[in-house]
């Protein structure tokens, strides 16, 4: 059974910043608007002060200031009604890249091109995914997604990547919701296992078209194909 890719948000490391804006300000498309707001508001305030000079007239001096107070606080609260300030929360999404490696576990994976029967095609194919091969190279910057295929295709693993999992050790607090869809320590432990030749199609086309699919949105940087042959049945490769 594949695994199923984490949901991209527990993979993202965010970047919080925190800024405060008006709604009415954003919310203006023409280069007109603001400054007609600004008129608008510089009128009103000029109509406060006429008003309070007429109100003010013969008026005690600590009754005009009171009511010049409570004019300027009504005014006040009407421009912050109508500007919506808030303060508003930005994060910046980094996704990390991946690439999927396909394996071939047809059967003919299990013939050797050599004189020595252990080489097997499977098991270069092996000798090549080692540590200190293909996935040592791709690790430092990606996560890899092993992938099987022959008549079908499935996820097997998905490796982090070396910076990934730096930062995962240094915040494992952090780090703890991604565990949670990361597969186990004992499926991950045999997905080489899980590698062996059984099949009896070679379905490269459609392999891709799940990897594709089943990697999340705009992750994916590539695709490495592991294979002896061609595809021999399903879809061409070249239209997937």
């Amino acid at each position: 059974m594949p695994f199923p890719s984490p949901p991209p948000c527990l993979l993202a490391v965010a970047d919080v910043r925190h800024r405060i804006a008006s709604r009415l300000v954003e919310g203006c498309d023409e280069w007109w608007q603001v400054p007609a707001a600004v008129v608008v508001l510089v009128v009103v305030v000029a109509l406060v002060v006429w008003m309070y000079r007429r109100d003010a007239v013969g008026l005690p001096p600590w009754i005009a200031v009171a009511l010049a107070a409570l004019r300027l606080t009504a005014l006040a609260a009407v421009a912050a009604a109508l500007l919506d300030v808030q303060r508003i929360a930005e994060y910046e999404i980094v996704m990390p890249s991946r690439v999927a490696v396909l394996v071939d576990s047809s059967a003919s994976m299990s013939l050797a091109d050599t004189a020595t029967p252990d080489a097997t095609r499977a098991y270069q194919a092996l000798e090549l995914l080692d540590d200190k091969g293909l996935l040592a190279a791709l690790r430092p910057r990606h996560e890899v997604s092993v992938w099987r295929f022959d008549a079908d295709a499935e996820s097997l693993v998905r490796l982090p990547s070396e910076v990934a999992a730096a930062s995962s050790a240094a915040a494992p607090s952090a780090a703890a919701p991604s565990s949670a869809a990361a597969p186990s320590s004992a499926s991950a432990s045999n997905w080489r296992a899980q590698l062996a030749p059984r099949g009896y199609e070679t379905r490269l086309g459609e392999a891709v078209v799940r990897a594709i699919d089943g990697e999340p949105s705009g992750t994916l940087a590539g695709i490495v194909v592991l294979s002896d042959g061609g595809n021999n049945a399903g879809i061409d490769p070249r239209a997937a």
